[in-house]
């Protein structure tokens, strides 16, 4: 069995279920555990090293948490992108990177609505009812029926 040990510190923004799955993980490589949460009752709080209420969509705070941290990541797309941004250029690794996340916030929904769901209606209209005839015939993204 090998074991990994590091002196790094993995702050992550959001304490739901998926912060409380990567922590698990986080136990086997001996990696210390910081997360930020606004519950006080968030399910990643029983499994970390150290455990902070804030709001992770508030500028200052998400500053100063990652500020704690060497690396730093989230399970939740809804957060302070301006922060993660300086502290990136403050030299803590914000990963995924903010201008990842800044693509993945900013894609509208009616954007995915028509990449899913406009392919398979217009070859099989049928099957989609509910979609209007405009949808269906001509979408710029992929072009006239």
């Amino acid at each position: 069995m090998s074991f990994f040990s590091t002196h790094k510190t993995l702050g992550i923004l959001g304490g739901g279920q998926l912060g409380k799955m990567l922590l698990y993980t986080t136990r086997k490589w001996d990696i210390k555990t910081h997360v930020l949460d606004p519950s006080e009752v968030a399910p990643s709080k029983i499994a970390c090293d150290y455990f902070e209420v804030g709001d992770f969509k508030d500028y200052q705070t998400v500053y100063e948490f990652g500020k704690k941290v060497d690396v730093l990541t989230f399970e939740i797309e809804h957060v302070n992108l301006d922060a993660l941004k300086q502290l990136e250029k403050e030299g803590v690794e914000v990963y995924p990177s903010a201008a990842t996340l800044e693509v993945i916030v900013h894609i509208p929904v009616t954007v995915i609505f028509l990449v899913v769901l406009v392919s398979t209606p217009r070859k099989h209209p049928q099957k989609c009812p509910h979609l209007p005839p405009q949808i269906l015939r001509s979408s710029p993204l992929i072009g006239d029926a």
